[in-house]
C-alpha cells in the first residue's frame, strides 16, 4: 500500500553571516571594563542597554561581540569571554587569539605589517559590503583591538591620520578667472559643514543621535556668543 501522505519539504535554516565590529571604540572599552569587574554568565542586549549604551547601537555591540566569539545568538557567554577577565600580559595574550581567531580572513588576505589605512577599507568594503563610513569605523576598532593585544601593526595603521583637503576658490579679475587653493587640515573622524566662503565649522562625526544633537546644542551656544560679541 503506497503512503499517500505528503511529505513534508526539508526546511534549509540559513546561517547568520556575523561581520566585523563597527560603531564607537568606546563602547568596547566599557565593555572590557564591566567583564573585569565581574562574572557574566548572559551578556545580551538587555544587558548591554542597562550597562554601556541603548538603542539600536546596543544591538549593534551585541553583533560585534558575536563576530568576536564573545557570546552565543541568545547572550550566553563563552570561554572566549571568561578568558577576557584578566589583566596585563594574561589579557594581552588572551586577545591576541580572540582577535586572531575572529579576523582570520582578514589576517589571512592583508599583510597587516606593512598594510595602509585604505587596505583596510577597500577590504571590508569587498568582503563585507561596508560603505565608506561603516568601513572607516570597522578600520578603527580592528585597529584598537590589535592595540590592546600587541599586534604589530604598520606604521601608516598606528599614526593618526590626517586629511588634507583642496578648497578651490575663484575670483574675477580684470575679466578673467583666477584659481586660487587653500590647504585645510582636518583630523580624521570631523564632520565639514560650510556655508559659501563665510562659515566653515568642523564636528565630532557620531551614529548617536543625542551625541550629535549635543554637540550641536554646544556649537550653537559658542554661535550666540560671536554674536554678542
Amino acid at each position: 500500500m503506497e503512503d499517500t501522505e505528503a511529505k513534508k519539504p526539508e526546511v534549509m535554516v540559513e546561517e547568520e553571516t556575523l561581520k566585523p565590529p563597527y560603531g564607537n571604540i568606546a563602547w568596547y572599552e566599557t565593555f572590557f571594563e564591566k567583564i573585569r569587574s565581574r562574572d557574566f554568565d548572559k551578556f545580551d542586549k538587555e544587558i548591554i542597554e542597562l550597562n554601556i549604551i541603548k538603542g539600536p547601537n546596543a544591538m549593534m555591540l551585541f553583533r560585534g561581540l558575536r563576530f568576536l566569539g564573545l557570546v552565543e545568538k541568545d547572550g550566553k557567554t563563552t570561554e572566549k569571554f571568561k578568558s577576557l577577565r584578566r589583566f596585563g600580559d594574561d589579557l594581552k595574550q588572551n586577545l591576541n587569539k580572540v582577535v586572531k581567531d575572529a579576523y582570520g580572513l582578514l589576517f589571512s588576505k592583508v599583510v597587516i605589517e606593512s598594510a595602509k589605512p585604505d587596505t583596510l577599507l577597500s577590504f571590508f568594503a569587498e568582503y563585507y559590503g561596508y560603505g565608506e563610513f561603516t568601513a572607516e569605523q570597522a578600520r578603527k576598532i580592528f585597529i584598537y583591538l590589535c592595540k590592546q593585544s600587541d599586534i604589530v601593526l604598520s606604521k601608516e595603521l598606528t599614526e593618526p591620520e590626517i586629511k588634507v583637503e583642496k578648497i578651490k576658490k575663484e575670483k574675477k579679475e580684470t575679466g578673467s578667472k583666477e584659481a586660487k587653493h587653500e590647504i585645510s587640515k582636518t583630523t580624521e573622524g570631523m564632520h565639514k559643514i560650510e556655508w559659501g566662503d563665510t562659515i566653515l565649522i568642523y564636528l565630532k562625526q557620531s551614529e548617536d543621535k543625542n551625541e550629535r544633537e549635543r554637540l550641536a546644542n554646544q556649537a550653537k551656544k559658542l554661535i550666540d556668543m560671536y554674536y554678542e560679541g
